[in-house]
């Protein structure tokens, strides 16, 4: 097998650095497997990252450990040999397995096209309305954005739109939508998951219980593309455009404060009227003036 390394449009990147690992080995006789790091463009072909590299049968692992400098990382790629040759698994559109023999020969010769992608998506933005009604569009709503989840958690922050660093802090910098138009601009982001937490709702509305996820992907064809996997919110037609809604709720008043007493008071009064009709009923039948 030869493995490359080339940009999205299939122009050669070096400098990247992979390792090799085998999983397990299948095949019969003591064969072992070293791993070993390559680089791409380190035998003065650039791009070629591993050359006629004869792989017994089993399940190997390919990770690439350091990315071309202002592209995206890519995740992991599992090769799997056995007798019908070599099948790859890993992201869609980050590799393409091509078979470079003529169909029969044995054995097989295969060239994996490992695929980085350069930039960011930009221009995303969040646009807040009322579930009852698309026009109303509502400001003030706060998010955080945030990676990962458990330990691995993380979460932006952000200046002049533009992630500067990835932080533990879940008070990192929120992301407001605007007023008039409910909408907030997020900033560029590299192909990963990520969502956004809304940690206060619009004067009036009902704070979300649960993150806005999505996604951000390169598809082969189409570039950089948007996409919420669990329809926690919806797309424009754009495909950059998040549309969160929210609910109206009423708050209560908070204990002690103004509007406890209010309704305190009102109770009182709405008793004491009652007890005076009732004492003064009751004088009316002892005066004898009610049967």
């Amino acid at each position: 097998i030869d493995i490359v390394k080339v940009d999205e449009k299939g122009d050669p990147l070096d400098k990247a650095v992979f390792t090799l690992i085998a999983d397990t080995l299948t095949a019969q006789g003591n064969y072992t497997f070293e791993e070993k790091t390559y680089t791409s463009g380190a035998s003065g072909r650039s791009g070629v990252v591993i050359e006629n590299l004869e792989l017994p049968y089993g399940t190997y692992t390919l990770t690439e450990t350091k990315r071309p400098e202002g592209y995206q990382t890519i995740g992991t790629i599992t090769l799997t040999v056995d007798e019908t040759g070599i099948t790859a698994n890993g992201t869609d559109g980050e590799y393409k397995l091509e078979s470079v023999d003529a169909a029969g020969t044995t054995p097989a010769s295969y060239r994996l096209k490992v695929i980085n992608v350069k930039g960011s998506l930009n221009e995303i933005t969040l646009t807040k309305i009322g579930d009852q009604n698309a026009d109303t569009k509502l400001s003030g709503a706060k998010f955080i954005l945030g990676k990962g989840t458990g330990d691995q958690a993380k979460y932006a922050v952000i200046e002049d739109n533009v992630v500067t660093d990835w932080t533990d802090e879940k008070e990192a910098t929120p992301i407001v939508t605007e007023e008039k138009t409910g909408v907030a601009k997020l900033p560029a982001l590299e192909v990963g998951a990520y969502y956004l937490t809304e940690i206060e709702p619009p004067e009036g509305y009902v704070l979300l219980t649960t993150p806005v996820m999505f996604n951000i992907n390169y598809l082969s064809g189409e570039g950089l593309r948007l996409s919420i996997p669990d329809g926690s919110a919806k797309l424009n037609t754009d495909n950059k455009n998040i549309i969160v809604s929210n609910s109206m709720g009423l708050e209560l008043p908070e204990a002690g404060g103004p509007g406890t007493a209010a309704y305190t008071f009102g109770g009182l009064a709405v008793i004491a009227v009652g007890l005076m009709y009732g004492l003064s009923m009751r004088r009316k039948r002892e005066k004898g003036g009610l049967n």
